[in-house]
């Protein structure tokens, strides 16, 4: 009933796999399935949907089998299958120590992630190492394997701290790694996804990466595959008054997609501490819902990798469109 076609059986980590299903028939949809290095996840990577061409982005090296799953109109239905491997970088599929910028030492699952996380994410540390001083605390959102939390403890002090809040548990793993392995004693880990109220919502994750997040939340990340577990969420401004955080200087949020429900859960934080932040915007209505909020408060913005500013947030959204961007918020008596 289908007949699927792949490029190429065997990709190298950070390149796409285009697969390619074709019905023998019209009103047939297909929905996928992914199985990598012994786990069968169990969210699809892709709903169902008419036949067509996938762009599949894997994240961790080893074997894989898509599982491609069909059901015509007139009740048949039946399941085909394909393989491919993602070859790994030269260290292999074993966690790696990455030497970044600032000297501090990140342990990522592979090269090629550690690798992506130093250059991505270049432009908005520059502009960590400027906002920041000795002393400051420093909130980072999303903090994944700790890029930000360690050049932030080496910048802030031992006078200083960082928080850094990461639901992911694969995550979490590397995080604490990272911390012990750069002495980062004012670096203080908080389990839990940041939204705008206290509950649980789906969450992603896959076992050899670190790149998910909450489910299916950003545009530009859908249909990834992994695997789909329900963590605890809580709202920043509720969260830092119950366990006592100290008032935030500087805070970074990168979330994917959530974004505006981050903004909405700290209101009290803008309002009454006006931290600068580092934002990564996942597509327009990403930014537009959060950038909404911040203009409340009375923030103004500037590109992260040019210093473009920019008076609002409909201004951001006109110059940088659908497409993820990284910017500064500055509250108004700093961009001032």
């Amino acid at each position: 009933m289908i007949h699927l076609a792949i490029q190429r059986s065997k990709i190298s980590l950070g390149e796409t796999l285009h697969l390619k299903i074709e019905a023998a028939e019209p009103g047939v949809e297909t929905r996928l399935w992914v199985r990598h290095e012994g786990v069968l996840y169990t969210r699809p990577w892709r709903d169902w949907q008419p036949c067509s061409e996938d762009v599949l982005f894997p994240e961790a090296p080893g074997r894989y089998r898509l599982v491609v799953e069909w059901r015509s109109d007139d009740g048949r239905g039946g399941r085909s299958e394909v393989d491919f491997a993602v070859s790994p970088t030269a260290s292999g599929q074993h966690p790696v120590e990455t030497r970044m910028r600032d000297r501090s030492r990140l342990w990522a699952p592979t090269q090629w992630e550690g690798e992506v996380l130093g250059t991505s994410e270049r432009a908005q540390l520059l502009q960590l190492e400027r906002l920041l001083a000795a002393g400051d605390v420093f909130y980072d959102i999303g903090a994944n394997l700790g890029v930000y939390s360690m050049a932030a403890s080496r910048r802030v002090g031992s006078g200083g701290r960082v928080y850094s809040f990461e639901a992911n548990p694969v995550c979490v793993q590397f995080l604490r790694s990272n911390r012990i392995a750069n002495g980062a004693d004012n670096v203080e880990i908080l389990p839990v996804a940041l939204l705008d109220k206290e509950g649980h919502t789906p969450f992603t994750l896959n076992y050899g990466s670190t790149q998910l997040g909450v489910a299916r939340s950003s545009p530009h990340y859908a249909n990834k595959g992994g695997h789909e577990i329900w963590v605890a969420t809580a709202a920043l401004d509720d969260l830092a008054g119950s366990i006592g955080l100290a008032d935030p200087q500087v805070v970074k949020i990168d979330v994917e997609g959530a974004e505006a429900l981050v903004v909405a859960g700290m209101r009290g934080i803008l309002d009454r501490h006006q931290p600068a932040l580092l934002l990564e915007l996942h597509g327009l209505g990403c930014a537009d819902a959060t950038l909404r909020i911040l203009d409340e408060f009375g923030y103004r913005y500037c590109d992260a990798s040019n210093s473009e500013r920019f008076a609002s947030g409909a201004e951001v959204c006109r110059y940088f469109g659908d497409q993820i961007c990284q910017v500064v918020a500055h509250p108004a008596r700093a961009a001032s």
